[in-house]
């Protein structure tokens, strides 16, 4: 079978081709793909520091007064062709930061150095960047991702197509844009290298809260093959080992965000704390306590993540 083409009917491939991106995955295997072999592990590690990229540009509708028929540009584009408005004097050093690591790396691996680093960049930049002709940008980022030295010393995140946040994305969509960054990916650099990526970046890192949220987006990272980890999030197979139907068991932590407030005799605020949770949950819409004064006869409504509005009838 050959690869994935990048373009179907002029628009980016990012569907169609689910049997071939979960094969791609599943024969993968579960071998470390970026230490050298023999090496289990970090166990002889006292401590490490590692750096991911997260890069991103909007899709925007640019040229002409009528939004319904102007073309979809990348954001970057719009602000290379209108240099002289805000900072869009800064877009060719952006368009260089999208490629400089397809530079930094092979000439450090050339000096000798074992560079290390992680990129994620969204459905949105890359199908911008091939529009407006970067492609040169491509070029650079397929060398480090394909070549047989290069690749070692790169792992990419899987994301969100168009950097959709987690919370408040329905769960169905936010699949489709997991999925379509995987056949965008596979598109662009080969199925090959869509098995070799392991971790998963949320947009943001924002995470759900609400329990049957939360366990759509877990099981959406392993269903999709993030089974390793999650930047922002450490998460268990929400499938639960020995249990049976879509209840599951799902664990989460997250930073704690910084106090802004400082403690005082006269003023203070609750020191922030790290929120986390452990809890048994099913995908199912769950009534809420009834309102107070409301009639016994009347249902309570009820709370759905596939409602826009939250609600559906009780």
């Amino acid at each position: 079978m050959g690869e994935l083409p990048e373009y179907i009917d002029g628009l980016p491939d990012i569907c169609g081709s689910e049997q071939r991106i979960e094969e791609a995955i599943r024969t993968r295997g579960t071998d470390p793909v970026f230490l050298p072999k023999g090496t289990t592990g970090f166990n002889e590690t006292g401590s490490g520091f590692a750096i991911a990229l997260h890069m991103h540009q909007p899709l925007v509708p640019a040229g002409g007064p009528d939004l319904r028929t102007a073309p979809i540009i990348s954001n970057l584009q719009w602000m290379l062709d209108h240099p002289g408005i805000g900072d869009n004097h800064n877009a060719p050093v952006f368009l260089w930061c999208y490629k400089r690591m397809g530079e930094f790396v092979p000439q450090l691996l050339a000096e000798g150095l074992a560079p290390r680093v992680m990129l994620e960049y969204s459905g949105n930049l890359l199908h911008g960047l091939r529009q407006m002709g970067a492609d040169d940008v491509l070029d650079a980022l397929a060398g480090i991702t394909t070549g047989v030295r290069d690749q070692q010393a790169v792992e990419w995140l899987g994301c969100p197509w168009g950097h959709a946040v987690a919370p408040s994305t329905p769960v169905q969509d936010y699949r489709l844009h997991v999925r379509a960054w995987q056949h965008h990916f596979a598109a662009l650099f080969g199925l090959d290298a869509l098995s070799r990526v392991r971790g998963f970046s949320p947009a943001e890192m924002a995470l759900p809260n609400q329990p049957d949220v939360a366990y759509e987006f877990v099981k959406t990272l392993t269903d999709c093959g993030y089974g390793s980890w999650s930047r922002n999030t450490r998460s268990r197979n929400p499938t639960g080992a020995g249990s049976s139907g879509r209840t599951c068991r799902a664990g989460w932590s997250a930073p704690a965000p910084r106090a802004r407030w400082p403690a005082s005799p006269r003023w203070s605020r609750p020191r922030a704390v790290t929120p986390s949770w452990s809890a048994r949950c099913s995908p199912t819409t769950r009534p809420r306590a009834c309102p107070a004064g409301s009639s016994a006869g009347k249902a309570c409504p009820r709370w759905s993540p596939r409602s826009p509005t939250g609600k559906t009838a009780g």
